[in-house]
């Protein structure tokens, strides 16, 4: 009786173990903001966005430019080397931050879009071929700059239908060349990506008097309704409020629009580039997440650059929370240990999301940590430095460090604003 009673008391505590321990089931890599720098000349002066002179600038990027093609070659290989990734992701923004040295010079050509999309596209192509790479065009990736709207379908279907289609399923293309926005269900970790084009919304972008520009609502409320899959969206702009320097990433009434359609139980997660810096938003149900940037050259004049990123998200589960966002492992290339001839690219493990003591990246961990860095120092200290991807900086004040806090805790600009008070 003693015997059985043993068995069964194990029996109970293995299943209660099992239910709070998720089991990873599957992991996807993103890589994001590459602006390709394509005239980038190791030993150039970086002050000359390392195009000319001499100087310092490294082989593999300096924080003062864009990235040049050998530091994306990288990145993306490093990507394809990670063990056990069902998927990729690109989270858009190709086209370098400036034109020329010119201070306010921002104006591209289609020749020199189109050629920068080619390029990247060559680049995937070379490590990802045949594998699953989920695509997203950036704010920058247009002309004139940041004007994504309803005329913005040439592009879409030149990259839909040409330069990228090789990583598009013959029924994605149609979607993406409508307004680039298309989903991939993935059955064996039971989960559904939706890439969303944000940029539609860009507070550098004039507001639409269509609230519902290209149809993209009505089409993801008919992908999110009765889904059989938890869902996972993807998109270049997020919510919310550049905490390093104070501006709205999106119009007040589009950033409204998108969380409205986001508040559905099945939705894990949102993950985003655009803003370079490692950081996160909680969101109403869920987590926000913002992969930082390969480029090193940050929003001037506010931060001195962060170090390149590529980030790989794990999916895990319970029987009590199902599919959901497990823990994410950062991998970067510390810039400050090469040189113009330094060749061979050393990505390592910067740290975990764990590591900030919670078991998986549910909403209720995301306000763990919210709470954490509001309340011990070390974690704040923490926060701040990995959102340069621990790129030395020399402009954090506490206002700077009040503005990142406040932006993590409000995806609205009105609150963010009220909490700085």
């Amino acid at each position: 009786m003693k015997f059985n009673i043993l068995c069964s008391g194990l029996i109970l505590l293995v299943a209660l173990v099992s239910a709070c321990h998720a089991e990873k089931i599957g992991s996807f890599a993103v890589f994001t903001d590459v602006h390709l720098a394509d005239k980038y000349h190791a030993g150039s002066d970086p002050k000359s966005l390392c195009i000319k002179g001499t100087g310092s600038a490294a082989y593999f990027g300096d924080t003062h430019c864009d990235a040049p093609i050998q530091l994306i070659d990288s990145a993306v290989e490093f990507a394809a080397s990670l063990p056990d990734v069902n998927f990729y992701a690109f989270l858009g923004d190709i086209l370098p931050q400036k034109a020329t040295e010119k201070k306010e010079d921002l104006k591209f050509t289609r020749d020199q879009l189109e050629e920068s999309i080619d390029k990247m596209g060559s680049v995937m192509r070379k490590h990802l071929a045949g594998r699953d790479v989920m695509l997203s065009l950036g704010n920058h990736d247009m002309v004139p700059l940041y004007h994504h709207n309803a005329k913005s379908t040439w592009l879409y279907s030149r990259v839909a239908h040409k330069y990228w289609q090789d990583f598009f399923h013959p029924n994605e293309r149609d979607s993406f060349a409508k307004g680039a926005f298309y989903y991939r269900d993935f059955y064996k970790i039971g989960l559904r990506v939706i890439v969303i084009n944000t940029n539609l919304y860009s507070s550098t972008n004039l507001p639409h008097v269509n609230k519902d520009v290209l149809g993209q609502w009505k089409w993801f409320q008919s992908l999110v309704e009765d889904c059989p899959f938890k869902i996972l969206v993807l998109g270049h702009n997020p919510p919310g409020v550049m905490g390093n320097n104070d501006i709205p990433v999106m119009w007040a009434e589009g950033a409204k629009i998108l969380m409205q359609n986001m508040n559905n139980k099945n939705i894990i997660g949102q993950v985003y580039g655009h803003l370079h810096t490692d950081t996160f938003i909680v969101g109403d149900t869920h987590g926000i997440w913002m992969t930082p940037s390969i480029s090193p050259k940050d929003h001037e004049p506010f931060y001195d650059g962060n170090n390149p990123t590529v980030r790989i998200y794990h999916i895990g589960y319970t029987p009590k929370k199902g599919v959901h966002m497990m823990d994410y492992d950062q991998y970067y290339l510390d810039l400050t240990k090469y040189g113009p001839n330094d060749k061979i690219a050393d990505w390592k493990l910067q740290y975990k999301w764990s590591d900030y003591g919670v078991s998986d990246m549910t909403i209720e961990s995301a306000k763990k940590v919210l709470h954490k860095i509001k309340t011990d120092q070390t974690t704040k200290d923490l926060f701040v430095e990995r959102n340069s991807v621990g790129c030395p900086r020399s402009k954090i004040t506490p206002r700077i460090v009040k503005q990142l806090v406040c932006a993590v805790e409000n995806w609205a600009w009105h609150k963010y604003y009220a909490c700085l008070l």
